[in-house]
């Protein structure tokens, strides 16, 4: 037969455990939120770069081809 017992002060330092990291995982978040902004990195040679690759691409799999049918 098992004989349990009720919660003892183990499980308090469960508890505190969690809610120590619970509240450092949100300070994290918040200051990665406002210390970590992020940087604009669309510039215009990477806009261009991508509209070149982005026809190349259409162009590799015909999906710009249906106006050029006769």
């Amino acid at each position: 037969v098992l004989k349990m017992t009720g919660i003892s002060w183990e499980w308090g330092i469960v508890l505190i455990t969690l809610l120590v990291f619970l509240i450092i995982s949100e300070v994290y978040k918040f200051a990665k939120r406002k210390l970590l902004k992020p940087i604009s990195v669309a510039t215009d040679e990477q806009e261009r770069l991508q509209r070149i690759w982005t026809e190349n691409t259409l162009a590799s799999t015909g999906a710009g081809l249906e106006k050029h049918k006769l």
